[in-house]
């Protein structure tokens, strides 16, 4: 699975985990969520989970909106956003 073109497993630094306790104590995350949170901000990617208490408080946006937004605003095309998967 790790070889796979459209999966990145980003290395956690301390710098990543000191977003994602800063991101925590901000919008009051669970660890794994605020390190969600801050890899996909580190990324630059969209963040995107069907958990609604990561929607609500997080700033994750549900995939069928963000898949919604892409379509209209690029016709039916969705390509992945620059960055987001980094190819080797």
């Amino acid at each position: 699975m790790a070889g796979h073109p459209a999966l990145h497993l980003e290395p956690i630094s301390d710098v990543l985990v000191q977003e994602a306790e800063r991101l925590g104590l901000e919008r009051r995350l669970r660890g794994a969520d605020a390190l969600y949170a801050a890899t996909a901000a580190r990324l630059g990617c969209p963040f995107l989970s069907w958990d609604r208490e990561l929607v609500a408080r997080g700033g994750a946006q549900l995939p069928s909106d963000w898949l919604a937004g892409r379509s209209a605003s690029m016709g039916r095309s969705c390509s992945t956003p620059p960055g987001c998967f980094p190819q080797k």
